[in-house]
């Protein structure tokens, strides 16, 4: 009865690694297919990602290049700004103290030729 336990036991343990052999050699033609497919269809996009990310990166340094300029160029404007303010106030004072000027010497001029005149009518009627 011992045989016949062993012999049962055997022809299982060999119908059970004929199974997994089989499995196993299963296993092996999927993994070679799904290799096949990605070196054939996933390796075209792998490079193309690739090509992509760099043309990604050389935008992006060139975008920090035109920042930098623009950068520049706003402080180039603020300075030019600030100047044209200095120099607007300063023209403004000078404007206004030639304007004063002007007006103070057209109130002296008139001032004058008024009194001018009182004084020769005057002198006229005291004749």
């Amino acid at each position: 009865m011992t045989n016949f336990w062993l012999i049962v036991i055997g022809a299982s343990s060999l119908a059970v690694d004929v199974v997994l052999i089989v499995l196993i050699l299963q296993v092996l033609r999927a993994v070679t297919s799904l290799r096949r497919v990605v070196d054939v269809k996933l390796e075209p996009i792998l490079k193309d990602v690739e090509s992509v990310t760099g043309n990604v990166r050389e935008m992006a340094d060139n975008a920090k290049g035109i920042v930098e300029d623009v950068r520049e160029f706003s402080s180039s404007v603020r300075e030019v700004g600030r100047t044209v303010r200095a120099v607007n106030d300063l023209a403004g004072g000078i404007g206004s103290s030639a304007t004063i000027r002007a007006i103070s010497l057209k109130a002296g001029i008139v001032a004058g030729v008024q009194y001018l005149l009182t004084n020769l009518l005057r002198k006229g009627d005291e004749k």
